[in-house]
């Protein structure tokens, strides 16, 4: 082979190459944009759970509305006085959600209805107040704490030691001494917890009931209430 004929040889064109440098920035980018994707999947799994505990607990809690909605006639005897469960979702910041223990029925108002004598408890967020003293001018309501180890050793209402709802030095707002620390706050889980007590409250209809809070969260939603109750026969 001549000399010609070697210079005559070419390389096979391969295209432009890449530098380094850009190989190396578009790589770098891959990563960034799959570490966002993953991120805004993760995102929105978390998200669609959550809104499903929600759904679930809003759920639930339209069940119990639905069954509470339709209570044993008062005059058959003693269903009357067999406990009962009611959830009370009083997480709406302005809305005051009043319930009705012998009605089993709630409704909501930006103002606590003071002049109504349909309602037993109101409550929003953390709050709790009764139809009765500085808070319910229809009502006569008031609230003991028992000394009771457990809700069926109560069997009857106690003689003393009931509160009502009195003025606080911030004018709007009130109180129940018997109700202002119904929780303890948990500092490792930022939650709340229910004290282990019963109570007895004379309701606004004039009779006894008493009533332990069991939880304050409905699958993670917080200031939804699950009350138990029963109501107490006269001696």
């Amino acid at each position: 082979m001549t000399e010609n004929e070697k210079g005559s040889e070419q390389e096979p064109d391969k295209g432009p190459s890449l530098s380094i440098g850009l190989r190396v920035f578009i790589v770098v980018n891959i990563i960034l944009l799959a570490g966002v994707a993953a991120w805004w999947v993760q995102g929105f799994v978390a998200q669609s759970a959550t809104q499903a505990k929600i759904e679930k607990a809003k759920q639930g809690k339209n069940m119990v509305e639905m069954i509470a909605a339709n209570p044993a006639p008062r005059d058959a005897g003693d269903p009357f006085y067999q406990t009962s469960t009611y959830i009370i979702d009083a997480s709406d910041k302005i809305k005051w959600i009043h319930f009705s223990f012998g009605e089993m029925k709630v409704f909501a108002s930006e103002k606590i209805a003071s002049d109504s004598d349909r309602w037993d408890l109101v409550l929003r967020r953390t709050k709790i107040l009764t139809n009765g003293g500085a808070t319910g001018k229809a009502g006569k309501a008031e609230v003991a704490v028992t000394m009771a180890q457990s809700f069926d050793s109560v069997t009857s209402p106690p003689d003393k030691g009931y509160f009502k709802d009195v003025t606080t030095e911030n004018i709007l707002e009130n109180k129940n001494p018997a109700l202002e620390k119904w929780y303890n706050y948990n500092f490792l889980t930022h939650k709340l917890n229910p004290r282990k007590a019963v109570y007895v409250m004379k309701t606004t209809k004039g009779d006894f009931v008493k009533f332990e809070l069991k939880s304050y969260y409905c699958a993670g939603l917080a200031a939804c209430y699950t009350i138990r109750y029963a109501f107490l026969k006269p001696e």
